[in-house]
Formats: C-alpha cells, sequence, structure tokens
C-alpha cells in the first residue's frame, strides 16, 4: 500500500504465512510483525530502506546503493505506475548481512482505504 510518502509491505514465506509487516509514516518506520527474535534495527534500516528504494515511484529500479546490489531478474510494466516495476529480484545488503529474494506477487493501482496505514489493520482497498 502506497500513499504519497507513506507505504505499507507485508511479506510471506513461501508456504504462505506472514513474515514480516513494515509501516512507514514519514519520518516513522515501523516494524509491526517479524519473526521472534530478530532485531529490528537491521530490519527498520536495512530491508525497509531497500524495499523503499526498489518499489518507490520512479522511472525504474534504483542503481546499487554502496551497501547493497540489487539484482533485478524481471520487470513488468502496469499501467499508471511511472516506470517499469521490478516482479523478481535479489537484494544483497553488506552492511546488514543478508539476502533476499523478492517476488511481487500483487500491484494493485486501486486507492488504498486508510486503515491499510493504522498498526494491527490488515491492508484492504477502498470499496
Amino acid at each position: 500500500a502506497v500513499r504519497g510518502e507513506s507505504w505499507r509491505a507485508v511479506a510471506y514465506s513461501e508456504l504462505g504465512g506472514r513474515l514480516f509487516d513494515f509501516l512507514c509514516l514519514p519520518p516513522r518506520r515501523e516494524v509491526l510483525s517479524a519473526p521472534q527474535g530478530l532485531p529490528r534495527k537491521p530490519l527498520r534500516e536495512g530491508v525497509m530502506n531497500d524495499l523503499a528504494r526498489v518499489f518507490a515511484p520512479g522511472p525504474g529500479p534504483p542503481p546499487p546503493g554502496r551497501e547493497t546490489d540489487i539484482n533485478v531478474r524481471t520487470l513488468r510494466r502496469v499501467e499508471g505506475w511511472p516506470g517499469p516495476v521490478p516482479e523478481r529480484l535479489t537484494i544483497a545488503n553488506r552492511r546488514w548481512g543478508y539476502a533476499m529474494d523478492v517476488f511481487l506477487l500483487r500491484l494493485d493501482l486501486r486507492p488504498v482505504g486508510e486503515d491499510a496505514f493504522r498498526e494491527g489493520e490488515r491492508p484492504r482497498e477502498e470499496e
């Protein structure tokens, strides 16, 4: 869910279980859920920053950063989005020592309800 500078991302495992739930309401960034025992700082400063760089509306995928390598495998054009959307990619972050494969399951450009940006609520589209 994206509205202006605010966004929310939910990540699922290969089996469909919810792994992460991230909420960004600038300047605030929150990890709403994550596997128990995972430190929150690398998630906020690493994973959330990497996802924001990749999926921010713009002309296309960002170039690699000093601490992050981004390998985009496939792009998808979506009507109404300003550039190609990374559909399959790998992100490797040297600073925080992680690598993740990202598969975009859904990109829906319908208006997003305000509840998508509330803690404890599941993102929904407006009716």
